[in-house]
């Protein structure tokens, strides 16, 4: 199965695609990530051409300007079109199901079976409950209190339903789902945001029983357990099978989205061996392509503010690390090391027909670069570490024991509340436990909510992988390897970064390197970078 994006009516929708046979769009419980349908779509792509789609606002499709079921069903429709599904059936898992048969209605002949599993659509007497179910808001909150009433409403959706009626009648009788399942809901409603209320107020207002049902008067496959509990719906589809059969072969095996469009820095997938990496790629530029890598649990968004306006002279990829963000953990089980990142990072290059590049690390960024230049001398023309750590083995250790808990998840949404907690804490001491006079972090904090909702959502997207994202930054020997490194290297960081002190043993291992202290906001960073890249002598402000 593999990941892209489509260009559909101006707007990118994020589609994973596979498999050959009879064609099967598969749609997601609202509002909730694509994702999700992997298990199923990885099962059933042996014998199905499979679309899964991310509805518009939800995962990483963007949100329809006026969002009504008509027009959901319409673009899920024109994904079909640029696929060339000249006729598929149709999967649609819980409130998504409202969408899936408004779809049958209008595609006609060309829709096959429809298989809704655990449908929820809305009657239009339940309407009124439903819309004030949907208002409940989950804006970031500074004590990260609105990711525990996320995870109470995430829980509550699995024992009533509907979830705003709470009675003995309404009660479900079926398993609580996992709480790593509740997760990644919560990590769906995450993403969606705001859209999440909107595309829920759409399917109450324009998809109520009546209007949904309009047009499915054949070919409805209605598959819910016997307790009403969510199925692994292939068997419900194979039973299907006689039907879409009679529909013609497709072949997604090697599908690929078009490359995108020369329009700035959007996102993209880029292919690597056993999966994809989710990135930002702007192609345009004279000058030489440069690659950004962020720093532990992080993505590609957190270096944008400092990587984007290099784009206006040259290629930019600002790429999510393997596990990180919405890039596939290509590294599996494996221990990662910077050495093995920088494997993955060559294999994007490659996919993007890059021979040589500049590079600009955050943090464990930088190490991955240097990994680069000695695996593949010259490919590295420029290197830029933003952000140096140089540990001693017992400051490495003490690191190692206590700066990545497990956020594993817990039953009752502990772990949302440690991750809030890790990431607000960052903000105000080094390291973030050592919450003492020492450990004050000086200079302004960095604690808009907005900014550490973010990171907690990158966070919970990585799991416990970060420990050993972590641990791989910590090991690196640098002070050893910066010696032997003879690509163009510029040092830096911020004098507010606590870490502002191992700049000067950085430099002092590596003397060929320049060094420099940045700014202090991020967004002016490149200012000082680009003349770097540029082999022009740089005013890069005070040396460290």
């Amino acid at each position: 199965m593999n990941r892209g994006y489509l260009r559909i009516g101006g707007r990118r929708v994020h589609v994973l695609a596979g498999g050959r046979g009879p064609a099967l769009l598969l749609l997601q419980d609202l509002p909730l990530r694509v994702l999700d349908l992997r298990p199923l779509a990885d099962a059933l792509s042996d014998r199905f051409a499979v679309v899964c789609v991310d509805v518009a606002g939800c995962g990483l499709s963007e949100p329809l300007a006026r969002p009504t079921l008509d027009a959901f069903a319409d673009d899920v429709l024109a994904v079909a079109d640029a696929l060339a599904l000249r006729a598929f059936g149709v999967y649609a898992r819980g409130t998504a199901a409202a969408i899936g048969l408004r779809l049958r209605a209008r595609s006609g002949a060309r829709a096959g079976p429809v298989v809704l599993d655990d449908p929820r659509l809305v009657s239009s007497s339940d309407a009124p409950e439903w819309l004030l179910w949907t208002d409940d808001a989950f804006a970031p909150e500074p004590s990260g209190a609105h990711l525990v009433r996320l995870w109470d409403r995430v829980r509550t959706e699995c024992q009533f339903r509907p979830a705003y009626r709470q009675t003995a009648a309404t009660r479900v009788m079926a398993d609580m789902p996992s709480a790593e399942a509740l997760t990644q809901r919560t990590i769906g409603w995450l993403c969606a945001g705001p859209n999440a209320k909107e595309t829920l107020r759409a399917v109450a207002v324009d998809g109520g029983t009546d209007a949904a049902l309009t047009g499915a008067d054949v070919g409805v496959l209605v598959e819910p357990t016997d307790d009403g509990a969510p199925t692994v719906a292939a068997a419900a589809i194979d039973a299907a099978v006689a039907e879409a059969t009679r529909l013609p072969a497709v072949d997604l095996r090697h599908w690929r989205a078009p490359p995108a469009e020369d329009d700035g820095l959007v996102r993209t997938f880029v292919p690597v061996h056993g999966g994809d990496l989710h990135a930002y790629v702007s192609r345009s530029g004279p000058g030489r392509p440069v690659v950004v890598l962020h720093d532990p649990a992080g993505t590609s968004e957190l270096v944008l503010s400092f990587g984007a306006p290099l784009a206006a002279d040259r290629p930019v990829i600002a790429l999510d690390l393997p596990g990180n963000g919405e890039s596939d953990n290509t590294l599996g089980t494996d221990e990662p090391t910077s050495a093995s990142y920088a494997a993955v990072v060559a294999q994007a290059l490659d996919s993007l027909g890059l021979r040589d590049v500049d590079l600009i690390g955050r943090y464990s960024g930088g190490p991955v670069g240097m990994e680069l230049a000695f695996m593949q001398p010259g490919r590295v023309r420029h290197l830029v570490q933003a952000g140096i750590t140089v540990y001693d083995p017992d400051e490495a250790r003490r690191l190692l024991a206590r700066y990545t808990p497990t956020i594993a998840p817990d039953d009752h949404g502990g772990h949302l509340l440690l991750a809030w907690h890790i990431m607000k804490s960052q903000a105000l001491y080094w390291p973030w436990f050592d919450q003492t006079r020492a450990g004050v972090v000086r200079g302004e904090p960095q604690l808009d909510p907005a900014l550490i909702h973010r990171r907690v959502v990158d966070l919970l997207k990585c799991g416990d992988l970060y420990r050993k994202a972590y641990a791989a930054l910590w090991t690196y020997p640098l002070a050893e390897r910066l010696p032997k490194l003879d690509v163009p290297t510029l040092l830096c960081a911020p004098e507010w970064d606590p870490l502002y002190p191992h700049l000067g043993k950085a430099a002092a291992a590596g003397p060929q390197c320049r060094v420099a202290t940045l700014p202090p906001r991020f967004g002016e960073w490149w200012r000082d970078i680009a003349p770097f890249l540029d082999d022009r002598a740089p005013a890069l402000g005070a040396t460290a």
